[in-house]
Parts: structure tokens; C-alpha cells; sequence
């Protein structure tokens, strides 16, 4: 397992964020997190529990002081911007302290890509030959919606918590794959360059066809210019400002469902890289924590973890239930699928646990623990 570990630190993203340095939404350790919370029975699986911030939200745009997290404070350097980004950008950019840096998750399972999608075979079957897949999740406080014009510019989609990933598969301790799922439009597969290759224009990008809706994607970056970036290796990875939504390249990416009325949608973009008024480079390599499977599948605990539960597993759901307000519902009438309706929310739920989410609810066995 340690070569599997030193794999996935050697190739490890380079997450580029575009938030702004003053009012971003920067990532935090799940401890942390917890910490703000009451952690309280979920209503939907008595044996688990849901997280709701301590003080009481009131409106669907209301954001608490430590949603901000840690934000950066020094500037990369012009020589590693145009090494990273391809670019001497005209704004700030900016780098984490080591001292600020939250972790980045890394679950390893074993399985392949086999053509269509990910293809999970198990814990641990064949992860010491080589043939694995390492998923990076780092986790947010918050999910800063957009701004919705025919709405009065009333910001939608907020969420408190929020976890994003980006996958890497491996085979013969090679990797061969990147995955991505933004907004969960379906997982978006680019092939892996050459290790000397710094920029790579695949000729092919495939999205899997098990839960992305029909036409989703038509106006999507990863279909139109899947030109990927590399440093030293590892690909750079942006994440939307606000939404921290994870996209293969810089620019602008369109995520509407095609049953969302084009007034609306015309507003639902993911800004990324130096399309924002700044970013900020996150080098995660020295930061990442790895969850054995012995964790997410409930057989043991977090190393280090200053709570009497599992988080991997326990948690049914990381944040507040949605907010409503008049404005939004009244308008859910020009949405095709009631789905659609609920995200036009301010504020809708906060993400859904481990046990909810492929591929870990096919492996974990849920273990009730005491709070108290």
C-alpha cells in the first residue's frame, strides 16, 4: 500500500481555486467543520446523523464568518504561473502558507476504467498489482450559488458544505485516466498524457452514459476544448469559483440541464482559473490524508479524529436543509422536473453522505456510534 500511496502523492492535482481573496469560499478539514455543528439524528436514517450549523440560519443567502475558511496570503511566483497556468496572468495569484493549508482526502479502491465508466472490484482486490483508483476529495464549508437575473439577481444553489473530487485511475501503477464529474454532469474520462507532455488535446473525450441526462453536456468545456494542463506531472485542475465545482481546463463552463428554461440558464456558468478576478494555486500534495478502507467501510475509525463517531461513514448529511423563499418557488413553475425546481432554492440541502454515493455505499457497513 505504500506504493500505491507514493502514486497517488507523485501524481497528485494541482487544484487551481478562483475564488476571491478577500470573500472566497476556501477549503477546511472536516474536523473543523464538525465543530461548527450540532451533530444530530438524521430524520431520514435513525442510524446515522446530519450536520447543522450552531447558529441558526435565518435566509437562503446568510453566510456565517467561518464559511470563509483560511484564505492565502503570499503571491506565485510570475515563473510558476507561466509553468503552471501557461500564463503571466494581468491578476492576482495567489498560493496557500503551510501553515493554512486544509487536507485533501484520498480514498483508494480497486478497479478500472472499462470504457464507459468506472468499474469498482472491490476494497482492496488488486490494488497491490497496480490497478486502482485514487479519488481526491477536498471539502468546502460552503457552496456559493449564482446569481439568477429574471430572479432580481437572487443568488440560488447555496449550500453549507460542499465536497468535490477528481479521480485518477492507474493500471500496472501507471496512470490512465483522469475523471471528472462537475455539478454532477456524468463522469467526464480524458486519457492521460505521456509523462512528457505539458499540454495535452486529447481526440476523444467520453462522458459515461449512467446518470447524465440526455444533451446535458452539449456546451460543455470538456466536450468543446479538452485541452488539459500538466506540472511536473500532476494535472492542473480548476474549480469554479463559489461552486468549486472541479473542470479539466481554465475558462468559462456552461453546466444548465437542457429542461431548465434558457433565461435562467444563461446564468448558470462555473467562472474557472483567470476568468476570475483572482485565483489562488493549491499544491495538495503535502496535505493529503488517506481514509483506509478499513474506515469507509466502517470497520474502524479516523486516525486523529477528536469526534466519537465516524465521519466516512456516520454522516447521512454534511450541512443544513434547504431554505425557501417566495421569489424561488413561485417561479419553479418554468422548470420541467421537480428536481430542477428544488436547486433553484437559495439555499438547498447540504451534500449527502459517503454511504449515499458510489462507489462507497456498494462496500461500507454502517456502524451507529454514540455522540454523546
Amino acid at each position: 500500500m505504500e506504493r500505491v500511496k507514493q502514486l497517488a502523492r507523485t501524481y497528485a492535482p494541482i487544484l487551481v481555486l478562483g475564488e476571491d481573496q478577500n470573500s472566497g469560499y476556501w477549503p477546511m478539514s472536516v474536523d473543523e467543520f464538525i465543530s461548527h455543528c450540532d451533530v444530530i439524528v438524521s430524520p431520514n436514517n435513525p442510524t446515522q446523523y446530519f450536520l447543522q450549523t450552531k447558529e441558526t440560519i435565518t435566509y437562503g443567502s446568510q453566510v456565517l464568518p467561518w464559511f470563509h475558511g483560511c484564505p492565502p496570503t503570499s503571491l506565485l511566483s510570475e515563473d510558476l504561473q507561466l509553468k503552471i497556468l501557461g500564463e503571466v496572468s494581468t491578476k492576482k495569484v495567489f498560493c496557500f502558507d503551510p501553515g493554512c493549508q486544509a487536507p485533501i482526502y484520498c480514498f483508494i479502491f480497486a478497479g478500472k476504467f472499462d470504457g464507459i465508466r468506472l468499474k469498482y472490484t472491490g476494497v482492496s482486490n488488486g490494488i497491490e498489482e497496480g490497478t486502482f483508483v485514487a479519488l481526491f476529495y477536498a471539502f468546502f464549508a460552503y457552496n456559493r450559488g449564482k446569481k439568477i437575473g429574471v430572479l432580481n439577481n437572487t443568488v440560488v444553489g447555496n449550500h453549507i458544505g460542499d465536497w468535490e473530487f477528481v479521480a485518477i485511475s492507474f493500471e500496472n501503477f501507471v496512470p490512465v485516466q483522469l475523471h471528472f464529474k462537475p455539478h454532477s454532469l456524468g463522469t467526464c474520462v480524458i486519457p492521460f498524457p505521456p509523462s512528457d507532455q505539458h499540454i495535452h488535446q486529447p481526440a476523444k473525450v467520453l462522458f459515461s452514459d449512467n446518470d447524465v441526462r440526455a444533451g446535458r453536456c452539449t456546451n460543455c468545456v470538456p466536450i468543446d476544448n479538452p485541452k488539459i494542463r500538466f506540472y511536473q506531472g500532476r494535472p492542473v485542475v480548476y474549480c469554479g469559483k463559489g461552486t468549486h465545482a472541479m473542470w479539466p481546463s481554465s475558462g468559462k463552463h456552461k453546466y444548465a440541464p437542457p429542461s431548465t428554461a434558457s433565461i435562467v440558464a444563461k446564468d448558470l456558468w462555473d467562472n474557472c482559473g483567470t476568468e476570475c478576478a483572482s485565483c489562488t494555486v493549491w499544491f495538495v500534495e503535502n496535505n493529503i490524508v488517506f481514509i483506509p478502507p478499513e474506515v469507509w467501510t466502517g470497520d474502524a475509525m479516523p486516525e486523529n479524529s477528536q469526534f466519537p463517531f465516524n465521519w466516512a461513514v456516520d454522516i447521512d448529511q454534511w450541512g443544513n436543509y434547504g431554505v425557501q423563499s417566495t421569489l424561488v418557488v413561485n417561479f419553479a413553475s418554468m422548470f420541467v422536473n421537480e428536481k430542477v425546481g428544488r436547486d433553484m432554492q437559495e439555499m438547498v440541502d447540504g451534500p449527502r453522505g459517503f454511504l449515499r454515493r458510489s462507489p462507497f455505499k456498494e462496500f461500507q457497513k454502517p456502524v451507529k456510534t454514540d455522540t454523546k
